[in-house]
């Protein structure tokens, strides 16, 4: 669909936009777990529709490896891994606050 406005030719591009695709978006299968998992339920409130979400989360923060399997081995997903680790690396490094900081859930 496209909107126009008489008057406003020149003014506005038209921009394309790929196609839909899992390769440019890989946290699409993690979702579709949490949406089998939480989907179709009437939640009573926010924080028992947030308790849901983190039920069908807490896996994957417990075992990288299956959030690896469904992010699959992609030169997104080892660029993603690579720049990770090194913030992560980046933070230890210039921790000087004696802070201790949180790599886990839980």
């Amino acid at each position: 669909m496209c909107h126009t406005m008489t008057g406003m030719s020149g003014v506005i591009s038209m921009e394309q936009w790929i196609a839909y695709s899992p390769d440019l978006n890989p946290i699409e299968p993690l979702w579709n777990v949490v949406k089998q998992e939480i989907g179709n339920i009437l939640w009573s409130t926010l924080d028992d529709m947030e308790t849901g979400i983190d039920k069908a989360l807490k896996p994957f923060w417990v075992d990288v490896k299956r959030v690896w399997s469904l992010l699959g081995n992609t030169w997104l997903t080892r660029g993603i891994i690579i720049f990770l680790q090194k913030r992560i690396d980046y933070l230890f490094l210039h921790n000087q606050s004696g802070c201790q900081l949180h790599t886990g859930y839980g």
